[in-house]
């Protein structure tokens, strides 16, 4: 609820501005009252006074979104570096995924891309797609595929038949 001021004031007069009550806008912060809806004037705080003239007056509340980091994490890694982005971004934009720029490597594993969660489950995403932010900072983790290898047995020859002429495993 936005504050209410009941009292009532002469031509002239002066009066406190009230603070924020209980105003909250997701992915923003409250930074004080304007006079005009665009908030291109003055900013008034709680506590500042203001003068009336020969009308009454509105107030509108002035928002500054939240600026919002992105993070990436490796901790299973063999070697290399995760990206660093140290930009900052704010609701419903759209971030671009970083790709593998410090050669991240995992023994017996390939690098497939960045999940969204720690579980690494759902969607991997790789480098240049996008991600729109929500209202928290964003956590992206390494995901990896187990490499696949082969066994094969020539018989170079021989008559007969091994038990399998080839295998794989991870």
């Amino acid at each position: 609820l936005a504050p209410s001021e009941g009292s009532v004031y002469q031509t002239n007069g002066s009066f406190i501005v009230l603070g924020n009550s209980d105003l909250n806008k997701p992915g923003y912060t409250f930074s004080g009252w304007n006079l005009n809806a665009a908030n291109t004037g003055p900013t008034y705080q709680a506590g500042d006074s203001y003068s009336l003239a020969n009308a009454g007056v509105s107030f509108y509340a002035k928002w500054i979104a939240t600026p919002y980091y992105v993070s990436y994490y490796a901790a299973d890694k063999t070697s290399g570096a995760v990206p660093v982005d140290s930009a900052s971004y704010t609701i419903s934009t759209s971030i671009n995924i970083r790709g593998n720029s410090g050669n991240l490597q995992r023994t017996g594993y390939t690098f497939a891309g960045w999940a969204d969660n720690a579980q690494r489950t759902g969607r991997i995403y790789l480098s240049g797609d996008t991600y729109t932010v929500q209202t928290n900072d964003l956590s992206f983790y390494a995901a990896w595929t187990a490499r696949t290898y082969s066994i094969t047995y020539d018989l170079n020859g021989a008559s007969g038949s091994p038990s399998k002429l080839s295998d794989s495993y991870t």
